[in-house]
């Protein structure tokens, strides 16, 4: 599971905001392939951005299997990191 908290607040270089383009085609037959750019598709929703990102550079397998909530949806509790102490190298 890969948790992104701040998804809103990334940054791109150069001009990949106007020029990079993302594609869907809607399923109709004749000529319904529409396209968003990156600067719109940050207004609509910034995590789809994050989570194509991340489908996209992993195979084709379990590994796919990741969720990107929102700050406020998170499923977990805040803080909830603990430490492991039992684990420790032997030599």
């Amino acid at each position: 599971m890969c948790i992104v908290l701040n998804a809103k607040d990334i940054c791109v270089t150069g001009r990949k905001l106007t020029d990079k383009v993302y594609y869907w085609h809607t399923g109709q037959v004749c000529g319904h392939l529409k396209e968003r750019t990156l600067k719109d598709q940050m207004a609509k929703d910034p995590t789809d951005v994050i989570r194509k990102a991340v489908l996209r550079m992993l195979p084709k397998n379990n590994l796919r299997n990741s969720r990107i909530p929102f700050k406020s949806r998170i499923p977990f509790k805040r803080n909830e990191v603990s430490r492991i102490d039992s684990y420790r190298r032997k030599k």
